[in-house]
C-alpha cells in the first residue's frame, strides 16, 4: 500500500490512514500511538500507546466514574478554592 505524506502546517507532516487500517489497529481519531523507527531498514512501526488500548480506556472510564461518584462532595469543595 502506498500513501502520500501531507503538510499539516508549519514543519509538521501527516500520514492519512484509511478507516479500515484504523479499525485493524483498533484506533480512532485522537488515539495516541507509539512509533518505532528502524533507520537501517527504513521501517516505521505504529502501534497503539499502551494506555490507549480500548480495553484499558474502558477500565479507566469505569474507575473514573466510581471515584468521581464516591468523592463528589470533596471534588466540589476543592473546585471552589
Amino acid at each position: 500500500m502506498v500513501k502520500n505524506l501531507i503538510n499539516i502546517g508549519g514543519t509538521s507532516t501527516g500520514l492519512i490512514l484509511d478507516k479500515a487500517i484504523l479499525e485493524l489497529l483498533k484506533l480512532e481519531q485522537g488515539s495516541q500511538v507509539e512509533l518505532s523507527v528502524d533507520s537501517a531498514t527504513r521501517t516505521l512501526t505504529v502501534r497503539p500507546a499502551e494506555h490507549e488500548t480500548t480495553e484499558r480506556r474502558g477500565e479507566f472510564r469505569k474507575a473514573q466514574k466510581q471515584v468521581l461518584g464516591r468523592h463528589r462532595e470533596a471534588f466540589k469543595k476543592l473546585s471552589k478554592r
